[in-house]
């Protein structure tokens, strides 16, 4: 090994390789097997294209110009979604970033698809985000810029796939998010008003699904100094994220009320920046995967929700994000301090991981990667967390 002065020597990574585009990979989404995410790419203008993986091969759902994105508080997310389409094939319901219309696609092999198909007629002042299936139609989170008034108007709507119309179930916040059906005809979701950001303070309310309009809308959880992400339905028990101990932890609701599922000085959830954020997912009526967080440094642990216990998965990797249910296990969004973004599947009877999805950046010997350490040190808050 030769030594040179700091400055002397030439770096294999230059303004060149630092500057060049690379893929990347959200909203990852699961059902029956099949995979899809988005997956944005610099060489098309930075387009999102939305890609499947089913049965194995990797396909483009939505061909150029078509680009899932929801502009709903810009942040957006939550573009789209995946519907059962009966015995013969599923679709998927999707943003377009060019006019804020919901589009159908057909979840099919590859080079397959029909071109998406028009679902609502509006324009770009009327958007929509955080979209769910509820069996017959689309529950959606909508914001019209063409209200009339000084600032735009959130609520909570119903779409009908076959005529495009759009019918309010519940309005009267000044933001909403996550909407959430169950089996048995109740939907969840999430509300706030000004002056609070979702991460400040929100509220869970459920309601007895009435078709035009939600009925009985009761408040579970939550407050002004309360924040709650993720809500999520598993069988007839509710689970969601809750900041109320000063921690990001799972919590459950159900006929006996609401209780903390595990008690822990860590993190399993996050601030509500986009919608559709998953942290956690159920794989089986009785445990959940999740995202634990402690100093900053990420891990995936499996919860028993009955005994509050979480046993360690995997803590190999830089970033967990986008946590989805598989038939045999969970996939995720990997981060690595040492090599690009990956979309992973991972069983859980046998703890093996498979590559779905990695673009492949510059190649750079990792000698010249220095591996972020964490620290910790204290701050007039408490202990702050950092890597260098």
């Amino acid at each position: 090994m030769i030594a040179s002065p700091c400055g002397s020597w030439r770096s294999p990574i230059d303004a060149r390789t630092v500057a060049a585009g690379s893929k990347g990979y959200g909203e990852l989404r699961g059902k029956d097997g099949a995979l899809l995410w988005t997956e944005s790419r610099p060489e098309e203008s930075g387009r999102s294209t939305l890609v499947a993986c089913v049965g194995g091969a990797v396909g483009e759902l939505t061909p150029h110009p078509f680009n899932p994105r929801s502009r709903v508080h810009e942040y957006g997310g939550g573009s789209y979604c995946i519907a059962d389409g009966g015995a013969a094939e599923k679709r998927v319901y999707f943003v377009n970033f060019a006019d804020q219309n919901v589009y159908e696609a057909a979840l099919a092999a590859a080079g397959t698809q029909a071109p998406p198909r028009r679902v609502t007629q509006g324009d770009a002042s009327e958007r929509f985000a955080d979209l769910a299936w509820d069996g017959q139609s689309l529950l959606a989170v909508r914001e019209r810029h063409n209200a009339g008034g000084p600032e735009p108007v959130n609520d909570l709507v119903r779409i009908d796939v076959g005529h495009g119309t759009v019918n309010v179930l519940h309005e009267g916040h000044d933001f909403y998010a996550a909407p959430r059906p169950s089996a048995d005809g109740r939907i969840a979701f999430l509300v706030w008003d000004h002056p609070n950001m979702p991460f400040d303070g929100c509220q869970l309310l459920i309601a007895k699904d009435g078709g035009h309009r939600l009925r009985n809308p009761t408040v579970v959880a939550g407050g002004a100094n309360e924040s709650i992400v993720q809500p999520e339905w598993n069988g007839q028990r509710l689970l969601f994220v809750s900041d109320l101990q000063g921690h990001w932890n799972l919590y459950a609701h159900d006929e006996s009320g609401v209780y903390a599922v595990l008690p822990d000085p860590a993190e399993y959830g996050g601030p509500g920046w986009v919608f559709g954020s998953t942290y956690y997912a159920p794989v089986g009526p009785n445990h959940v995967v999740a995202r634990r967080v402690e100093d900053g440094v990420p891990s995936l642990v499996l919860v028993d929700l009955d005994q509050g216990l979480a046993s360690p998965i995997d803590d190999e990797c830089s970033s967990y994000t986008d946590v989805v249910g598989t038939p045999d296990g969970v996939a995720y969004i990997a981060g690595h301090a040492d090599k690009s973004r990956q979309v992973v599947s991972l069983r859980l009877d046998k703890r093996s991981r498979t590559v779905v999805a990695q673009h492949d950046g510059p190649a750079v010997d990792l000698g010249y990667i220095a591996l972020p350490e964490p620290l910790t040190f204290p701050s007039a808050a408490g202990d702050a967390h950092a890597f260098f």
